[in-house]
């Protein structure tokens, strides 16, 4: 496995980890924001490459 395979999943599970944490802080936008962006990484990596 190449470093370019698993760099996205580094950044979506960073994505949803720091949605974990601001909703933990209370901080409910930037939450959203994050839970989306990792939201958004999970399709574009995996969901479109196999159904688009």
């Amino acid at each position: 496995m190449r470093f370019t395979d698993i760099l996205p999943v580094v950044i979506i599970i960073e994505s949803l980890a720091a949605a974990g944490i601001l909703a933990v802080a209370g901080r409910w936008g930037s939450a959203l924001y994050w839970a989306a962006a990792g939201l958004l990484n999970i399709a574009v990596v995996f969901l479109i490459g196999r159904w688009g």
